[in-house]
């Protein structure tokens, strides 16, 4: 809370399963609260830290036998610290789990990377992931889990992993990654997946692997943890190409100013998904605008501020936005401004070169006594 009976905004943390139960106590003993919570869908417990300002980074996992039900903070051996226990209802095991008094966990800042090969699949055809598991340190990992919960439109999927750096993990496997592996700091891991793309496979194929720290180690950074790839089809591509003029050509201070933004597509095939951006500059004021599609494309009609509109153009179709706006009254040297349009899935641009356009448009109406008594000819 905010100590004036507001509250602030809330925090949200992501977990890999469903919350049975948590509590809350000062673990390290740095005045601040810590947090531990049942993760009974996935079968352990998270022990949280508290960084001081109420935000929060896992220091352990803690494997249950079978399902976390809820955790118990206690000094069970009055040392002065608190101590946890743990239950698990599944097994009827009950876990004590003894706080050694330590101020803190070693620091790990592992991270994640993913690729696919090819860049675009076929169906009824091979697809493979390289999936590189890094540690930065300053100190060893031991326990990463790392995760990946293949897609199901691949099928047949097998792995290898090759350590490096005094890095460990299992050579090889098939299915879905599970897997515990020990990362020093500088060292690495790199899972090799390979399977094939199930026949009538459609869209696009998005795969996500996470790599997560466990006691004894924390990781001071989580937001490199996790890695989402994309994978379009094969044979789909839309050249689109964006073009940008201004009326008048030059500007006056203070007087109205129009950009027109052409969005083309050459294909073959049609550009669904297409981002147009353009964040006008700051002296082109009020700007609003509308947009008419042809050939088959459609985009929004009117709006207003800075473009970022999501257009569908079929090949041989465009979407031409007309923006109008005012200069300001203080305007002085070039306008700059720049409008990009990105191609989306499931189709790629096989050129990405004509994608962006930047238009300067200078002021006009200079004094004609600049010219007034001609030329030296001399």
């Amino acid at each position: 809370g905010n100590g004036d009976g507001t509250f602030q905004n809330a925090q949200i943390y992501t977990f890999d399963g469903w919350m049975l139960g948590t509590t809350l106590g000062d673990l390290d003993g740095d005045g601040s609260l810590d947090w531990v919570n049942s993760n009974y869908g996935a079968g352990h417990w998270h022990v949280m830290h508290n960084d001081g300002t109420g935000h929060f980074n896992q220091s352990q996992r803690i494997e249950a036998p079978a399902n976390a039900s809820c955790a118990t903070l206690f000094d069970f051996d009055n040392d002065g610290t608190l101590d946890m226990v743990l239950a698990d209802e599944t097994s009827d095991i009950v876990l004590i789990e003894r706080n050694d008094g330590s101020s803190g966990s070693d620091i790990a800042d592992v991270s994640v990377g993913m690729s696919a090969a090819p860049n675009q699949y076929t169906a009824g055809e091979t697809l493979s992931y390289t999936i590189t598991v890094t540690n930065t340190g300053p100190d060893a990992s031991p326990a990463t889990h790392v995760a990946d919960n293949f897609p199901a439109s691949l099928e047949g999927v097998t792995w290898t992993c090759a350590p490096s750096g005094g890095a460990d993990c299992a050579t090889s496997g098939n299915g879905d990654l599970d897997e515990d592996v020990s990362i020093p700091s500088g060292g690495q891991v790199v899972y090799t997946v390979e399977g094939t793309v199930a026949a009538g496979t459609t869209g696009t194929i998005n795969n996500t692997a996470t790599a997560i720290v466990g006691a004894p180690a924390s990781d001071p950074d989580t937001s490199d943890n996790s890695v989402t790839t994309h994978t379009n089809a094969a044979g789909l591509e839309a050249d689109v190409a964006v073009s940008l003029s201004a009326n008048p050509t030059q500007y006056t201070a203070g007087d109205p100013l129009t950009y027109t933004i052409t969005v083309t597509n050459a294909g073959p095939d049609a550009a669904e998904n297409t981002h147009v951006a353009d964040d006008f500059p700051t002296a082109f004021t009020g700007a609003s605008w509308s947009c008419v599609g042809s050939g088959g494309a459609t985009c929004a009609s009117s709006g207003s501020g800075n473009l970022d509109e999501d257009v569908s153009i079929p090949a041989g179709g465009q979407v031409v936005f007309n923006v109008n706006g005012t200069v300001a009254a203080n305007a002085t040297g070039q306008l700059v401004n720049t409008v990009t349009a990105t191609v989306g899935a499931p189709a790629d641009d096989p050129d990405t070169s004509n994608n962006t356009a930047t238009l300067h448009t200078n002021p006009g109406n200079l004094p004609d006594e600049i010219f007034a008594g001609g030329f030296d000819g001399g």
